[in-house]
C-alpha cells in the first residue's frame, strides 16, 4: 500500500473472493536441473539451476493465480521437512522480467524421512509491455541451504479468469485545470486530529442508504451532501463495457470539516483519490476495503472548499459505502 502525505488513515483489510476461472497448463517445460524419479531436480550449490514453463493463451491485462507442487528432499535434516523459498521470473520470453518471491510450504503432518510435497500459490497481475499471448515462467531456488525441489510439466498451473467482453482501462483523470486556483495553498486538505478530528461511531453497511448515480469524470461528478450513501463498481456499463470508477464533488463552507468513511463488499477492491477543485490529487488510498479519513476545516480564502473524490475500481464486483459526516473541529473560526 502506498500513501501519499501524512494522513490520519483508519483501515481494516478483508478477503476477497475469487471469479469464476479456468486452469491452464503449460504447453513446454524445461529444465537445466538434474532429472530422476520423474522430476528435473534444483539441486546445484550455486544456485543457477532452473525450471521453466511455457504457456500460450494467456489472456492479457488480467489477475493470475499461480499455483506451484513439487517434491522436495531435505540433504541436512530428517524427518523435519521444511519449506523451500523460491524466486520466480515471468514475462512474454522476449527479454522483459518481472520477479516476485514465493514460498513453498510442506503441507503433509508428521515425519517424512524421504521426499515430501511442497506447495503454494500467489496472485500476481500479467499486464505485458507489448501484445503478447504467450506467458513465460522461470523458476530457481534462493537459499543454499533449502532442500532441493523437483518439478515436471504438471507442477504449475495457471488460474485465469473466464474470458469475457475486454475491459477498457479506467478513464484517467484530467490534467488540472489552466488558469483554475484554488482558495488557498493550505486551506483546503489539510489534515486534522486529536480531539480535533471527532471519530463518530462506524456505521453498519446495511443501514439505509441513498443510491449514488454512475459518473464518469469530473464533468459528471455529483454533488453530495453529508448523508450515507451506496454506489457499484464492476459491472456492465451499456457499450463501454465494465463500470471501472465513480467521480463525486464535496463541499463543506468555512470552518466546516468532514469526516470521511468507505467500505465495500468483500468482493471488491478498489482506490480512493481526493482531488482539489482544479483536479490535483491531494491524497490516494491505496488497496483496502475500509477507510476512515479527516478532512480539515476549510480555513482559506474563499467561502467554502471543494473537491473531487474518486472511487477506481482494481478488482472485482460489487458495492462500496460512502458516509460523509460533519465534524466542526476545536478552535475553528
Amino acid at each position: 500500500m502506498v500513501v501519499r502525505a501524512a494522513q490520519v488513515v483508519l483501515l481494516v483489510v478483508f478477503l476477497t473472493t475469487a471469479a469464476a476461472a479456468r486452469e491452464l497448463v503449460a504447453t513446454d517445460f524445461s529444465c537445466s536441473g538434474v532429472y530422476e524419479g520423474g522430476f528435473c531436480w534444483l539441486e546445484d550449490v550455486r544456485l543457477y539451476a532452473t525450471a521453466t514453463w511455457r504457456f500460450s493463451g494467456v489472456p492479457q491485462r488480467a489477475y493470475l493465480t499461480l499455483r506451484l507442487e513439487g517434491m522436495a528432499e531435505d540433504p541436512c535434516e530428517d524427518c523435519v521437512g521444511r519449506d523451500v523459498l523460491l524466486r520466480i521470473f515471468y514475462g512474454p520470453g522476449n527479454g522483459s522480467w518481472d520477479r516476485m518471491d514465493l514460498l513453498l510450504r510442506h503441507r503433509a503432518l508428521g515425519c517424512n524421512p524421504g521426499w515430501y510435497t511442497v506447495s503454494g500459490e500467489i496472485e500476481f497481475l500479467w499486464l505485458p509491455e507489448t501484445a503478447a499471448s504467450e506467458l513465460v515462467v522461470i523458476v530457481q531456488r534462493v537459499i543454499l541451504c533449502d532442500p532441493h525441489v523437483g518439478f515436471n510439466l504438471h507442477s504449475l498451473v495457471l488460474e485465469v479468469p473466464e474470458e469475457g467482453p475486454p475491459e477498457p482501462s479506467p478513464t484517467p483523470p484530467p490534467p488540472p485545470l489552466e488558469g483554475c486556483v484554488v482558495p488557498s495553498v493550505d486551506g483546503c486538505f489539510v489534515d486534522f486530529q486529536g480531539s480535533g478530528c471527532p471519530v463518530p461511531e462506524l456505521p453498519p453497511t446495511d443501514i439505509p442508504r441513498q443510491e449514488l448515480p454512475e459518473t464518469n469524470g469530473p464533468g459528471e461528478a455529483v454533488l453530495i451532501a453529508p448523508g450515507d450513501y451506496v454506489g457499484q463498481l464492476g459491472g456492465a456499463l451499456g457499450r463501454s463495457g465494465i463500470d471501472h470508477h465513480d467521480w463525486y464533488r464535496v463541499r463543506t463552507g468555512r470552518g466546516e470539516a468532514l469526516v470521511v468513511w468507505i467500505a465495500a463488499d468483500p468482493g471488491l477492491q478498489f482506490d480512493v483519490h481526493f482531488l482539489d477543485i482544479c483536479g490535483n490529487e491531494q491524497f490516494r488510498y491505496q488497496g483496502g476495503q475500509e477507510l476512515l479519513q479527516c478532512i480539515a476545516p476549510c480555513t482559506g480564502a474563499g467561502e467554502a472548499c471543494d473537491w473531487y473524490i474518486r472511487i477506481v475500481r482494481r478488482s472485482g464486483q460489487g458495492s462500496y459505502y460512502l458516509s460523509l459526516y460533519p465534524a466542526i473541529p476545536e478552535g475553528s473560526p
